[in-house]
């Protein structure tokens, strides 16, 4: 293969183009559209050689298997490997060797950004996720009505921003236009209102529902119990008298005299 043949082959692939190299003072071959070089022709001792960019395994093989190829690290790093053009390489060979070549220079194409679906959950679980982030594992039977009864323990506009965007699934562009408030104030009370319902105090109503009803029936059942107690012990002592009291002499006058009116 002749040297303006070899030099017609490397230019006959996309973006390939020519120029003269400062350092090495030979001619060379890049890929134009990563600016990378995948070949150079030169002579040497009166021999022509083509020197190619080739993987640094590939060339170390390439070097065993023929006797008159050679390093060549005069552009740049490992992996350059001089041929002899006409020696113990094939121009067919050869030509294969340059494809691979021209090859390594070809930009990679990016691979395109995965879109992430992003899954809707339906009322309430959407809510539960919500508050629970990381903490959530399976909605309770009853999470409807605990869902409802927590939001019942949040101030009215807390209450109906959340049911919007959580029960009813609206946009904050929506709640904005809807309330006539900004968008950044609906995602604070948003927030704020998230924040209230993972305080315990709230959150325990969202896990178990019947069971914190139940401890709070009981609650006020013992109040009830501690008022009537209490009015007893005081019809009790309303009926003492407050000579048989012992108290001393200045509460003793004080309580004589309003007792007489």
């Amino acid at each position: 293969m002749k040297k303006d043949d070899l030099i017609k082959f490397c230019l006959s692939f996309p973006g390939a183009q020519e120029s003269i190299h400062k350092k090495a003072k030979c001619l060379v071959i890049s890929n134009g559209i990563s600016n990378r070089y995948f070949a150079s022709v030169f002579d040497q001792n009166g021999q022509l050689y083509i020197s190619l960019k080739l993987a640094p395994d590939k060339a170390d093989f390439l070097r065993m298997v023929y006797e008159d190829t050679m390093r060549w690290n005069k552009i740049s790093g490992n992996g350059w490997i001089a041929i002899p053009v006409g020696g113990q390489v094939s121009n067919e060979e050869l030509q294969d060797l340059i494809k691979e070549s021209y090859s390594l220079t070809v930009p990679k194409p990016k691979p395109a950004p995965k879109k992430s679906k992003k899954i809707v959950y339906a009322w309430p679980e959407n809510l539960y996720r919500a508050v629970f982030a990381d903490r959530f594992e399976m909605l309770p039977a009853d999470a409807v009505e605990a869902a409802e009864h927590a939001l019942e323990l949040l101030h009215e506009r807390e209450q109906v921003v959340l049911l919007g965007y959580y029960k009813e699934l609206m946009k904050t562009r929506e709640l904005s236009e809807n309330y006539s408030v900004s968008q950044t104030r609906i995602v604070a009370i948003r927030n704020r209102a998230l924040r209230r319902l993972r305080h315990p105090t709230r959150s325990v109503y969202m896990l178990d529902l019947a069971g914190q009803l139940e401890k709070d029936e009981m609650k006020q059942m013992y109040k009830r119990v501690e008022a009537l107690e209490a009015h007893s012990n005081y019809e009790v002592w309303k009926s003492v008298s407050i000579k048989h009291l012992g108290l001393p002499i200045r509460p003793y006058n004080c309580l004589n005299r309003e007792s007489r009116y």
